[in-house]
């Protein structure tokens, strides 16, 4: 489902696409909409590390860490590490 989600981003335009997508995956298969979030999260920088050869890693990727951070910071109202991480 993540990967879908990661599938044909385009250049411009990312943060919208990814954001669409998990709402229709939430909607659909009534699903956390905040564990969606943290899985695609989690997924984008397991992603972003298995892409690094050398100095080299894949952008797309890399570029949805921050996008999913950023969407599980707004559905939360806090920054990530202070809902999550202390509990």
């Amino acid at each position: 489902m993540i990967q879908y989600m990661l599938n044909k981003l385009p250049e411009q335009e990312a943060y919208e696409i990814i954001k669409k997508r998990t709402e229709i995956f939430m909607s659909k298969l009534n699903i956390s909409y905040e564990r969606l979030l943290l899985w695609g999260y989690s997924h984008a920088v397991l992603a972003t590390s298995w892409s690094v050869d050398g100095e080299n890693y894949d952008e797309c990727f890399f570029k949805s860490i921050s996008i999913f951070k950023s969407l599980c910071e707004s559905s939360a109202g806090a920054k990530l590490e202070k809902v999550y991480l202390n509990d």
